[in-house]
């Protein structure tokens, strides 16, 4: 009678060796790592933005669970992040708020050092939300101000994911004039609007910080958003508007001319250079005895 067949799993373990007559044991096959996500829960829906946080354990016969490549990975937004991620008894997590809207069917991989691989995976929903517009102020900056009387160009820009630019209202208010102007942006996303502010009134300490300014951009579904900046409107007698480092208000008789101001030198121009309520005095057409002649020609002087 013939012997019973050896057993496949004895056959895939053992060999004869053909030198000495000894008997060896081959290595067992190479068991992929375990996989295991527990959280979310399949099916689950999401609104775009918010934090998904997926945990999950891994485990291998070869390698311990902090030494297991792993790959986090959407079949839609591609991988999301990949390493050795486990701690030292196989659980790890994951956290993301950037998953795309739609269907995914997200996976974690765990390859060892021996390239097995295993996998598990779970679905999940992802719900578009609309997106408020962006707007971001262009003027005034830091360092603009305003002058009485005068008019300033106001600038935003704006851009939104559903609408056009065309289609975004902005609204341009200050806290002490209130709403100044609304203007829709031109094709490439700039709303301007000139307007002429009042001087901020001083509070009771004697300070003023200006205007507290608010543009305000609304899209086509009623979403908004906003960005604020402080400005100043400076009275027009406190300007120096010759760049002679005196304005009207610090005594310059004349601020469209940089060379009248107190203290300047007088010259011999029918102008009152310093400010003094006097003209050309000290200067050889000034008649400095009153006799009714200036020093050219005044023997007496």
């Amino acid at each position: 009678m013939n012997p019973s067949p050896r057993p496949l799993f004895t056959l895939l373990i053992l060999t004869q060796a053909t030198c000495g007559g000894e008997t060896n044991i081959a290595d067992l096959p190479n068991e992929a790592p375990s996989v295991a996500i527990f959280s979310p829960s399949g099916g689950q829906t999401f609104d775009e933005g918010d934090v998904v946080t997926f945990s999950a354990e891994v485990s291998d016969d070869l390698d311990a669970p902090e030494d297991l490549y792993l790959i986090w990975e959407s079949d839609k937004d591609g991988v999301l992040e990949e390493g050795e991620l486990a701690d030292a008894s196989g659980a790890l997590s994951y956290l993301t708020a950037n998953l795309s809207p739609g269907n995914h069917l997200v996976g974690l991989t765990a390859v060892d050092s021996e390239a097995g691989e295993g996998n598990d995976y779970v679905d999940l929903i992802v719900t578009d939300v609309e997106d408020a517009p962006e707007i971001a102020i262009y003027h005034p900056v830091a360092g603009e101000y305003g002058v009485e009387g005068e008019a300033f160009e106001f600038m935003a820009a704006v851009s939104d994911l559903q609408d056009v630019s065309e289609d975004l209202l902005v609204i341009f208010s200050s806290d002490i004039d209130g709403e100044f102007c609304q203007e829709y942006a031109d094709a490439y996303g700039v709303a301007a609007c000139e307007a002429d502010l009042s001087v901020a009134p001083d509070t009771d300490a004697g300070l003023s910080e200006g205007h507290f300014l608010t543009f305000e951009v609304w899209d086509l579904d009623d979403n908004s958003n906003a960005a604020s900046i402080y400005y100043e409107v400076f009275s027009a007698s406190s300007v120096d508007n010759d760049g002679d480092y005196f304005s009207e208000d610090q005594g310059d008789c004349d601020d469209a001319n940089n060379t009248v101001y107190p203290g300047a030198e007088e010259v011999a121009d029918g102008v009152d250079n310093d400010c003094d309520g006097t003209i050309d005095e000290g200067t050889e057409d000034y008649d400095d005895d009153g006799d009714c002649y200036c020093d050219v020609g005044d023997c007496a002087g």
